[in-house]
C-alpha cells in the first residue's frame, strides 16, 4: 500500500532496514543485506538505499558497472582520480563537491557512496526524493534516528542534476530524468546543512561550478573539494570503454577535448567516443566532437530550462529578456541584470535577488556559453515549437522596440 504520513514512512523504513538485517545472507546476496524485490522496491521509493543497485552500480566479473550514464544503459566504470579523495572525505560532516558541469562530478560521488556501503555499511539517503515523503527536519531527525537503531550510518545526498537525467539513447530526445528546480534545491539544501550540524551526520551536496559560484556564501563555512576532468590518462580511458577504435583514436579524441573545452569534458569524451563507436570507427575525430558538442548543447538547454527557469513558462517569460539582453551585450553584474527587468516593468520583488538573475547574468564555461548562444539564434530564426525557444521568441516579439533602439534588431 502507499504510505502516506510521516509516521508510518519511517516505521516502514525501519522495518524495511530490520528485515534487511535479521535475513542477512538468506536471500543469496552477496552483500548480505538485500532480500527481494519487494524490499528494493519500497526503500528506493523513500529515497533510502542501501545496496549498490539503489545507486544504479552493478559488478560483474569484467568489473563494476554503472547505469544510467550518458549514451548507454550501461558502461564500465573508468576509476576517477577523485574517487579516493571524496571517498576519504565522507567522515561526518557536511561536504561540498564542486567541479566543472559535464566533468563526470556527479559519476564519482556515486561510486564513493557505494564505497561507503560496502565498507561502512552506511545507508545512503536522497535527500530529493526522501524531501517528498518527509518534508520538516523532525521528520529526517526520526529517520536518522531509525537506520542508526538498526546499526547503520546515514549519508544525506543531494545532486541537483544527478545520473539519469541525460538520455540512455543519445541521438534521441528521451529524457528518463528532469534535474531539481533551483528554487527546490535550495529550500532541501538548507534541510540537509541543519540535519548535518544538528545529528553530526555525513551529508554530501554536488554542485557544478556555475552554481557553486552563485551558492557558495551558504557553504562557506563547509568543506570543499573540486574534482574535475582535465586528466588526460582519465579522459584516454574514458574514450577507449566507449569504443574498440584503439589507444591512438582514444588519445586523439582525450586530446581534443582538453585542448578545446574546459568543462563537459568527461561528457564530450563519451559522447564522440560513442559517437565513432556507431559508425563502425569512421568519421574524423573533429567530426565526432562536433556531433558530441551539438549534442551537449542540447542538455545544458534541457538543465537551463529545468533547473535555472524551473520548467515553468510563466517563470521563463520573466528571465527571456535577459537572456536576449545577455547574448546581445554579454556578462553582466546581477545589479545591473535586475535594474534591466526592473527598467522593463517587472515586479521588484520577483527581480531583486534572484538565484535565477544571478546565474543568467554571469559568465560561464565556454560549453554553457555556446550552449545559450545556441538558444538564442534558434529562437530567433527558426520555428520550433518547443521551451524554452517559445519564451524567449515571444521576449523578442515583445520587446522589439526596446532591442532594436539598441540596434540589436535590423
Amino acid at each position: 500500500e502507499t504510505v502516506r504520513e510521516v509516521p508510518g514512512i519511517l516505521q516502514l523504513a525501519v522495518k524495511l532496514l530490520d528485515l534487511a538485517q535479521r535475513n542477512r545472507g538468506v536471500c543469496g546476496d552477496p552483500y548480505g543485506l538485500d532480500c527481494g524485490d519487494k524490499i528494493v522496491n519500497r526503500l528506493m521509493m523513500l529515497g533510502i538505499y542501501h545496496i549498490p543497485e539503489h545507486m544504479g552500480i552493478r559488478f560483474r566479473d569484467e568489473g563494476m558497472f554503472v547505469k544510467n550514464v550518458l549514451a548507454r544503459e550501461e558502461a564500465l566504470y573508468v576509476e576517477h582520480p577523485a574517487e579516493e579523495e571524496v571517498y576519504k572525505r565522507l567522515d561526518g560532516r557536511l561536504l561540498v563537491l564542486r567541479g566543472p558541469k559535464g566533468d563526470g562530478l556527479s559519476m564519482v560521488v556515486l561510486v564513493a557512496l557505494t564505497r561507503k556501503m560496502l565498507l561502512d555499511r552506511a545507508v545512503v539517503i536522497d535527500a530529493k526524493v526522501a524531501g517528498d515523503y518527509i518534508s520538516d527536519i523532525a521528520g529526517l531527525v526520526k529517520l536518522v534516528n531509525s537506520i542508526r537503531e538498526t546499526h547503520r550510518e546515514p549519508i544525506f545526498y543531494l545532486d541537483i542534476s544527478k545520473p539519469g537525467h541525460y538520455p540512455q539513447k543519445p541521438w534521441r530526445e528521451d529524457v528518463l530524468y528532469m534535474p531539481t528546480k533551483l528554487d527546490n534545491f535550495l529550500s532541501i539544501l538548507e534541510e540537509v546543512k541543519t540535519i548535518s550540524r544538528f545529528k553530526d551526520v555525513t551529508a554530501v551536496v554536488v554542485l557544478s561550478d556555475d552554481l557553486y559560484e552563485i551558492l557558495k556564501h551558504e557553504l562557506n563555512v563547509h568543506a570543499t573539494t573540486e574534482v574535475s576532468s582535465g586528466d588526460m590518462r582519465f579522459l584516454r580511458e574514458l574514450a577507449h570503454a566507449y569504443n574498440n577504435c584503439g589507444e591512438d583514436v582514444a588519445a586523439e579524441v582525450a586530446e581534443a577535448v582538453t585542448k578545446e573545452y574546459d568543462c563537459g569534458r568527461a561528457v564530450l569524451t563519451t559522447l564522440a567516443a560513442d559517437w565513432l563507436a556507431r559508425r563502425g570507427c569512421q568519421g574524423t575525430i573533429t567530426e565526432a566532437l562536433q556531433a558530441a558538442e551539438d549534442k551537449a548543447k542540447e542538455l545544458i538547454i534541457n538543465y537551463i530550462w529545468y533547473t535555472v527557469l524551473s520548467g515553468n513558462r510563466p517563470y521563463a517569460n520573466l528571465h527571456a529578456p535577459l537572456i536576449l539582453l545577455r547574448h546581445f551585450e554579454g556578462p553582466m553584474s546581477a545589479e545591473s541584470a535586475e535594474e534591466f527587468l526592473i527598467s522593463l516593468g517587472f515586479e521588484m520583488h520577483k527581480v531583486v535577488n534572484s538565484t535565477a538573475v544571478k546565474w543568467l547574468a554571469v559568465r560561464h564555461c565556454n560549453l554553457i556559453e555556446s550552449a545559450v548562444k545556441k538558444a538564442v539564434e534558434t529562437a530567433l530564426t527558426k520555428r520550433i515549437d518547443e521551451q524554452p525557444y517559445n519564451a524567449l521568441r515571444s521576449a523578442a516579439v515583445d520587446y522589439y522596440k526596446h532591442f532594436k533602439t539598441k540596434g540589436y534588431f535590423q
